[in-house]
């Protein structure tokens, strides 16, 4: 059973806007309060179209191949965003309700410095997200501003259609990269229905400051590093029905 590691903090990244606070993990109606020093950082964008929920259902997706390019690395980890690295909710103001907010309010999840740290010299980290582009890239940039750990940062633009407004992460769109070198981590296990032996399931994050998922997930990914087949050593850990 893997579980925290003595000694291991959370600890908190710049931010795009001033943070507003632990509040969001407690009550909604204290979205604005003061930063408790123990919170998860947050952020807000007020920008609709950075928005992680705005999707035209009916858009297709387009048929796209991504180049990722040259790496030294052996392995690569894809990282869904909302709700496995941040929890992203509504600003709401006083004359506005949920469903008008035009920003949002975005928590990182505890431990995702330390989850960089270790993961990064393993594995080559790309963000996927059914989100748009443009969020992802911004969601990128905060949790890693010297562009060392995650070398993309991918939006719906490179996922594929599945239902109506909805979005399926398929690993084949990496052109060069072998999907049996590749695991993706997700909070939805349909994400990657397509590849679910690739993936790992993870607790959803609802902005708890008291998460530890990412140091679970950390000790995961070291421990199953360095297995020649990746895919196979995840199946069998997560005790995972082979295909017929």
């Amino acid at each position: 059973m893997i579980g925290p590691k003595p000694g291991l903090q959370a600890h908190s990244i710049p931010v795009l806007a001033p943070s507003f606070g632990a509040a969001l993990c407690k009550a909604p109606d204290s979205w604005l309060a003061p930063a408790a020093v123990s919170c998860p950082t947050s952020v807000t964008f007020k920008n609709s179209e950075c928005s992680p929920s705005t999707v035209d259902s009916d858009e297709d997706a387009p048929e796209i191949k991504v180049y990722l390019g040259s790496t030294e690395k052996k392995y690569t980890l894809v990282l869904d965003i909302d709700n496995t690295l941040v929890y992203a909710t509504p600003h709401r103001t006083d004359k506005t309700s949920a469903a008008t907010a035009r920003s949002y309010l975005v928590t990182v999840r505890p431990y995702i410095n330390l989850f960089l740290e270790h993961v990064a010299p393993l594995y080559e980290i790309v963000l996927l997200s059914a989100g748009t582009d443009k969020y992802s890239e911004l969601i990128r940039r905060q949790l890693d501003p010297s562009g060392k750990c995650i070398v993309r940062a991918l939006g719906r633009s490179s996922c594929v259609a599945g239902a109506p407004g909805e979005y399926v992460k398929d690993l084949r769109v990496f052109a060069d990269r072998k999907i049996s070198h590749m695991l993706i981590v997700d909070d939805r296990e349909e994400s990657y229905a397509l590849q679910r032996h690739n993936g790992v399931p993870v607790a959803p994050f609802l902005g708890a400051e008291d998460d530890e998922e990412l140091v679970y997930l950390t000790e995961y990914l070291e421990d199953i590093y360095g297995d020649e087949n990746l895919v196979e050593a995840n199946r069998a850990k997560l005790s995972l029905t082979k295909a017929r």
